[in-house]
């Protein structure tokens, strides 16, 4: 069985190479006038012409992470509010956590002063003098 299956990912492998090298004809042939291109080449190639062609990889570079991370946040709290607004969900815990998130409003909470994830910035938090303007809800004070 494991046969088979490495065969079939070389397959696809050469298959993704031979269409590389159809679409860069043109750039192939100028660079290797008369010899046999290896895989390695080809590849090469790609990657060369891609890097000398910016606009074609433009769309695929991630924006800035903080936007990112700012959407992701906004897509998640989104897609749990309208999870806990169904009616099957309703229930006094739900009603109480609906309103804690839509407080929340969209922008995520995260530390300024340092990257996340970082000790220092879990330890700021959590140590934090600044008395909270809202008390936490907790289920298991319900």
């Amino acid at each position: 069985m494991k046969p088979m299956v490495e065969k079939r990912r070389r397959d696809r492998i050469n298959q993704s190479i031979a269409q590389l090298k159809q679409l860069l004809g043109t750039q192939l042939q100028n660079e290797r006038a008369n010899c046999k291109l290896e895989k390695a080449d080809i590849l090469e190639s790609a990657v060369t012409y891609l890097q000398h062609n910016p606009e074609l990889t433009a769309d695929c570079q991630t924006p800035n992470p903080l936007q990112d991370y700012k959407a992701g946040y906004s897509r998640c709290l989104q897609k749990t509010l309208h999870f806990l607004s169904l009616p099957e969900t309703r229930t006094p815990g739900v009603r109480n956590l609906l309103q804690a998130l839509q407080g929340a409003g969209e922008e995520p909470h995260y530390c300024t002063v340092c990257p996340p994830h970082s000790k220092s910035c879990q330890d700021s938090v959590t140590h934090s003098s600044q008395p909270s303007v809202r008390a936490l809800w907790r289920p298991w004070q319900s």
